[in-house]
């Protein structure tokens, strides 16, 4: 909603999940703040190219440590995250309280 309803972004086709990413990592200068730091969208990211290939290959050719990773990394991405989108409706409130 924020790129395509704030930003005016259109998002479409097969990289949409990508392109997302992208869009509220950036700055959108007299418009608003980053949504997610850098460091969220690569967290973020390598989930999103999990999720690409397990849709695309078999259970068995899975890379178990791989998926040990990211098990271990998804409480601190989602605290981070959840910082980090909790500052961005923040700012959308202070918009409608300076009103």
């Amino acid at each position: 909603m924020i790129a395509v309803d704030l930003d005016g972004v259109a998002l479409g086709g097969e990289p949409w999940h990508a392109e997302l990413l992208s869009q509220v990592e950036l700055e959108v200068p007299s418009l608003r703040p980053a949504v997610i730091t850098s460091e969220s969208r690569q967290r973020l990211d390598e989930y999103r190219r999990f999720r690409h290939r397990l849709r695309n290959i078999y259970a068995a050719n899975l890379n178990a440590s791989q998926l040990e990773g990211l098990v271990s990394q998804l409480m601190s991405t989602w605290k981070i995250l959840k910082a980090e989108l909790s500052v961005f409706a923040d700012y959308l409130d202070s918009l409608t309280d300076d009103g």
